[in-house]
């Protein structure tokens, strides 16, 4: 048996939650185990893999190589310098700290093919569904695009990451931008308790930017009427009869929602001139 399968054991998650939790496919999990450790990885799927497995920035390495592992003080130097950052840059108003920390995180491996499952989508080996993030929009757009398509979205989930790590408020200027926000709402939502475990060894810096809140204090619908507006609500376009008001009767349905609905088409996503 390998560390970091015993790693993984000791923490009492199967290899599915394990993936889950750091945000790769099973497969891509199952091929770090085999090859113990850092392997051919990139530097975001490891920092991941760290979280979920609980241990120091450097610590997936020492493990698989049977070494000690880093002082957590030194490893997350330069994680606490960003909290420290954050804590400045982001101040509520609309998106807080620990918003912009998960949000980031969401994005964190999008740029890495291995991390993403991006290279085995290309080569046949997957299907749109094990893709990171990507497989969340709705399926109507999954059927509706093609592989350069879902690149081009890529990217703009990997610019919305850059814009939080440089302390910049991602606003929304097309429909694509709108979609990405919301997906990586969504991803934030459900990984907000993980915040609790970054408060690393009781760092300063990570406890001034991210004080401890409940679920209930962290206003996440607040922060998305702060990005979209009250304009047309995101989450219908994963409704089941959307595609059929786009594709049967895009007049009728935009007279009724007050809104061009041929808008919302995925080809047009990427025009900044849409007024949204």
């Amino acid at each position: 048996m390998g560390r970091v399968q015993e790693r993984r054991i000791e923490l009492g998650l199967t290899q599915g939650e394990a993936a889950a939790k750091a945000g790769v496919s099973l497969a891509t999990w199952r091929r770090l185990e085999g090859e113990d450790g850092v392997g051919s990885f990139r530097t975001e799927t490891v920092t991941a893999v760290e979280r979920v497995l609980r241990l120091p920035l450097g610590g997936l390495k020492a493990l698989a190589a049977g070494e000690e592992l880093p002082a957590p003080g030194l490893s997350h130097q330069i994680m606490g310098e960003w909290f420290a950052a954050a804590a400045g840059w982001f101040t509520g108003d609309p998106m807080t700290p620990r918003q912009a920390f998960h949000l980031s995180m969401a994005t964190a491996g999008l740029e890495d093919d291995a991390f993403i499952g991006w290279d085995d989508y290309l080569l046949g080996k997957s299907t749109v569904s094990d893709l990171l993030v990507l497989s969340e929009l709705p399926d109507w757009v999954l059927f509706t695009v093609n592989n350069h398509w879902l690149q081009r979205f890529r990217e703009v989930l990997l610019e919305i990451g850059e814009q939080l790590e440089a302390g910049q408020v991602p606003l929304p200027r097309c429909m694509a931008d709108r979609v990405a926000l919301s997906l990586l709402i969504r991803h934030a939502r459900e990984a907000q308790h993980d915040v609790e475990e970054m408060h690393i060894d009781g760092d300063p810096a990570v406890a001034a930017a991210l004080p401890f809140m409940s679920e209930e204090q962290e206003d996440w619908d607040a922060l998305a009427e702060a990005l979209f507006g009250g304009d047309f609500d995101m989450e219908m376009i994963w409704l089941p009869n959307f595609t059929r008001a786009l594709y049967g009767d895009p007049d009728g349905f935009s007279a009724q929602a007050g809104v061009n609905i041929s808008e919302f088409h995925p080809h047009r996503w990427f025009e900044t001139t849409i007024t949204l």
